[in-house]
């Protein structure tokens, strides 16, 4: 068959039927999935790419980040009459923390379910900082 001939193609029902050559739609499909191929991949080098810088960023972050102030030492106080852990927090402060986690890290340390102190209770606070250190509050 020459080019000038028409197209020939079984159809559905097994019968040969003539028509028209197929459309460019058909021909060109297979390189449009390419092109979209080549797209998917590159968008998900992009986003796999943001989330390696993410981790990079989280982990540098988390690795750089200034050690949690701990107290030097505990020592233990008799608490007296109208004393709360607010008050004990405040005379016996970490350096570096404020008031309130003072307060929470004294209430951990003794196994306190309440903040409520009882007269002649025995604490664990923190040891005054040394004479040079200041210490912020609020």
């Amino acid at each position: 068959m020459s080019a000038a001939t028409a197209w020939t193609a079984l159809g559905t029902t097994g019968t040969r039927r003539t028509g028209a050559r197929p459309s460019l739609h058909a021909v060109s499909r297979p390189v449009r999935r390419a092109r979209h191929q080549a797209s998917y991949w590159a968008q998900r080098g992009v986003v796999g790419s943001l989330l390696a810088a993410t981790i990079l960023v989280v982990t540098l972050s988390v690795a750089l980040s200034p050690a949690r102030p701990e107290a030097q030492g505990w020592t233990t106080v008799e608490v007296g009459a109208n004393s709360t852990l607010w008050e004990l927090a405040r005379e016996h402060p970490i350096p570096g923390l404020d008031t309130r986690t003072t307060v929470d890290r004294i209430q951990a340390r003794n196994g306190l379910v309440s903040p409520t102190l009882m007269p002649g209770q025995s604490v664990l606070v923190p040891d005054r900082p040394p004479s040079g250190v200041t210490v912020a509050s609020r």
